[in-house]
């Protein structure tokens, strides 16, 4: 077993790296290290809207709301566009200061779909329409899109599943692209985010992904489209915190394995949720979403409080951001919300999200900084990521945001131009699974005078 949960510095690895810095480093110029400290990157909280208050996501201190806009309820016939559901929504999360993470799918029938408008119409220029329309309404309102819901379930309800052959034309990435540029050309600088696969992969979670990789258009590959990778980790009745997160894991594998070229791009859980009821408790759905949000830090491991318990091999290698929970409000028989249907407050409320600051981000508790100092475009850092008192073999990995990578805990890099970039650095333990997760450090480096 490798004998760490996470890896913070104690006083006596703190007093090495400051010798080891003031021997090694160059006097610093024209380069700013805007934190001088790096911490282990924090998660931003979102909701899943279901029966939208304002002042309840506000009171939750979440700053992201995920919310639905059925293409059939939008434009029900050729032609017609009904907006009044979506400006309300719009309205009213921008007068709380929150951002928006819009879904779009749901094609109509009148399209070419069926009753639950999961079946793609094969004319895609009807979905660059409705898109596009999109875009320009809520230009600088949305923050992001992600493009369908589910695409490698069939037909899974409404609004849910891709019930089409994934390898038939239209597939999935002729509507991902298609999106992206509408969205890029008449909304620019929003995300567009995808491919918004189910909790549980499966063989076609598989078939999405491979597609991202494979699929080159003449404009580009279809991983290009996409500006952030998002999947779902609802649980199963009282499935334990350690099955969302193998679940998690599986995911991550088909993307690391599937899409290599995306494995480096933002990752944002987009629902996530116990439902209270089938042997889940309030507290036990406070105390399981938030171990999976610690989790995704790096600052907690499988098992919550243990010390002595690795982390899942999650942390060092995907860039987690944001995560929504699963959802605002309780409805009849779905009582994953993190308010009663009555709208009071559920302890995932008043014991978690109520004691962050809006907007809410959970923290990496582990203290794990780099340290860094750099001359014109040279930059030395230090990970003073493990305690001395340990006898194991790690491997300190860096990404250094400009396409190259480095190793070793004391690194010294070169960048290629002035400019921002955004440093990372994580560890390995050689006898087991990755023990740490990544931590950021953006570096400013200004043209030489």
């Amino acid at each position: 077993m490798v004998l760490m949960r996470r890896l913070s510095p104690l006083l006596l690895a703190g007093l090495t790296f400051l010798v080891v810095l003031a021997f090694l480093l160059p006097v610093s110029s024209s380069a700013v290290v805007l934190d001088g400290v790096a911490y282990s990157q924090p998660i931003t909280l979102g909701v899943n809207i279901h029966a939208f208050r304002p002042a309840l996501v506000r009171g939750a201190n979440v700053s992201w709301v995920r919310i639905n806009i059925p293409w059939r309820d939008v434009n029900p016939l050729p032609g017609r566009w009904e907006w009044s559901t979506t400006d309300t929504l719009v309205k009213r999360a921008r007068s709380r200061g929150l951002k928006v993470l819009a879904v779009l799918s749901a094609a109509p029938e009148w399209a070419g779909s069926n009753r639950n408008g999961t079946r793609p119409p094969a004319q895609i220029e009807i979905w660059e329409g409705f898109v596009a329309e999109v875009a320009k309404r809520y230009a600088g309102r949305i923050q992001a899109y992600e493009i369908w819901n589910e695409p490698n379930l069939e037909d899974d309800g409404p609004g849910v599943g891709w019930a089409a052959d994934l390898w038939a034309s239209p597939r999935y990435v002729d509507y991902l692209r298609a999106a992206a540029l509408r969205i890029r050309a008449f909304a620019p600088g929003t995300l567009v985010v995808g491919p918004v696969t189910s909790s549980e992969p499966n063989s076609r979670t598989v078939a999405v992904f491979r597609q991202l990789e494979e699929v080159v258009f003449p404009d580009g590959p279809a991983w290009s489209f996409l500006d952030v990778i998002s999947f779902h980790g609802n649980a199963r009745d009282d499935q334990p915190t350690a099955g969302v997160l193998e679940q998690i894991e599986d995911q991550l594998t088909i993307l690391a394995g599937r899409n290599p070229s995306s494995a480096g791009k933002p990752v944002w859980l987009t629902e996530l949720g116990w439902r209270v009821g089938s042997g889940i408790t309030e507290e036990e759905q406070r105390d399981r979403t938030r171990h999976v949000i610690e989790a995704l830090t790096g600052s907690g491991g499988y098992l919550h409080g243990c010390e002595l318990c690795p982390g899942p091999p999650i942390h060092s290698l995907f860039k987690w951001t944001v995560a929504f929970l699963y959802k605002d409000v309780d409805s009849p028989g779905e009582a994953r919300g993190i308010y009663r249907e009555d709208r009071s407050r559920k302890p995932i409320v008043t014991d978690y999200l109520a004691g962050l600051t809006f907007p809410a981000r959970h923290p990496n508790d582990g203290f794990a900084p780099i340290y860094a100092q750099c001359k014109e475009r040279t930059c030395l850092f230090v990970s003073p990521a493990v305690e001395p008192y340990l006898s194991f073999n790690y491997r300190y990995h860096w990404d250094f945001g400009d396409g190259t990578t480095g190793e070793g805990r004391i690194v010294r890099h070169t960048f290629p131009a002035p400019g921002l970039y955004t440093v990372a650095s994580g560890v390995e333990a050689g006898l087991g699974p990755i023990a740490s997760d990544v931590r950021l450090l953006p570096v400013q480096l200004n043209p030489v005078p």
